[in-house]
């Protein structure tokens, strides 16, 4: 993957590595988090995968908030009922059949409980059925990194997420958590962007580090 922003010479590549780009230029910094956070709506960002663009509202995510991820995010858990329909309709046909019948007989019962002539949809769907369940993914185990982690796996193999946009990781985690949360993204083949307003005193291995300073200028490290 590639990644093109306005202020840099030419585009950086980002297999393997994790992008940090310190703005310094705070007037910079904040039209940027804007820019991702409204979608990349000013077009600061390019990012390509084998020389073909990407879509940035399909394909890039901004987590303006790593310490509060949105597990409950309506489109992630769209896609999770989906597969979970899928696998209900074929591996577990029977039980679900069988459970459709309960529900039927159990609503024509109601009805006559009452002094009234009433009418129900006995055909009940397979999705309503999922979502009544109200699936979310568990996290209560997770401490704040494996939170993220968890995050950031789910919303590529639900959603086809193929970047990452965070902000200030150096100031919210420690060397180590900072360490771990690298080789975990890069052995799983996820790639992430960190932007902070500030040079960071620890620089991991895995990160490029490219600073934009006050005067715009691009410097590479």
């Amino acid at each position: 993957m590639r990644v093109f922003f306005e202020y840099f010479s030419e585009p950086i590549k980002i297999n393997g590595k994790i992008l940090l780009l310190v703005i310094e230029n705070k007037q910079l910094y904040r039209k940027t988090i804007l820019n991702l956070a409204n979608e990349n709506s000013e077009g600061l960002f390019v990012f390509s995968k084998d020389y073909e663009p990407l879509e940035y509202a399909k394909k890039i995510k901004c987590v303006t908030n790593i310490l509060i991820c949105d597990f409950a995010d309506k489109t992630l858990i769209t896609k999770l009922n989906q597969m979970l329909e899928s696998i209900a309709n074929t591996r577990y046909f029977t039980e679900t059949s069988e459970l459709k019948a309960l529900l039927s007989a159990f609503s024509e019962k109601l009805c006559e409980e009452t002094n009234f002539d009433f009418t129900c949809n006995p055909d009940v769907e397979t999705a309503r059925l999922i979502k009544l369940f109200g699936f979310v993914p568990r996290i209560d185990n997770d401490n704040e990194i494996e939170q993220l982690l968890r995050y950031f796996k789910l919303m590529r193999d639900y959603l086809g997420i193929e970047c990452f946009v965070t902000q200030n990781l150096h100031l919210l985690l420690t060397n180590e958590e900072l360490s771990f949360l690298y080789q975990t993204l890069v052995v799983e083949n996820i790639h992430l962007i960190d932007i902070e307003s500030f040079v960071p005193d620890f620089v991991d291995e895995y990160e490029i580090k490219i600073i934009i300073d006050n005067d715009l200028c691009e410097m590479i490290k």
